[in-house]
C-alpha cells in the first residue's frame, strides 16, 4: 500500500489520529494500534532521514550518517510526541510487543 492509502485508510477509521507531516517519514507509516494512532517505524524513520541528507551540499561523513539522523530523530521527532496528545503517533521500536493493525 502507499502512503497515502495507508493514511485515507487511518482517517476513515480514527478521524483523529495525527501524522508526522515531514515529507520524509511518509515511507515509515506502517499502519495503526487498536487506539487509531499512526504507527511508524523507528528504523525506517531513520533511514529516511539518511536519505534525505544525501546531496553534495549538506552530506553528513558516511561514519556519521547514522548518528546524526538518530540524534535527529530523537531530539526532534522523539522528544515532541508528549506534545501532540493522546492522538499521537507512536513509534515501533524493533522489541515493540504491541500490534499493529494494517489496513487492506
Amino acid at each position: 500500500m502507499t502512503y497515502e492509502e495507508i493514511r485515507s485508510a487511518i482517517e476513515e477509521a480514527h478521524p483523529e489520529a495525527l501524522f508526522f507531516e515531514r515529507p520524509s517519514y511518509q515511507a515509515a507509516l506502517i499502519g495503526y494500534t487498536d487506539e487509531g494512532q499512526a504507527v511508524y517505524d523507528r528504523e525506517k524513520c531513520i533511514e529516511c532521514l539518511m536519505e534525505e541528507c544525501e546531496g553534495p551540499v549538506n552530506a553528513p561523513p558516511a561514519d556519521d550518517a547514522w548518528t546524526d539522523a538518530v540524534d535527529f530523530f530523537e531530539f526532534n521527532t522523539v522528544r515532541a510526541l508528549p506534545y501532540m496528545g493522546k492522538h499521537a503517533p507512536v513509534i515501533r521500536e524493533p522489541e515493540s510487543t504491541f500490534t499493529v493493525n494494517v489496513p487492506t
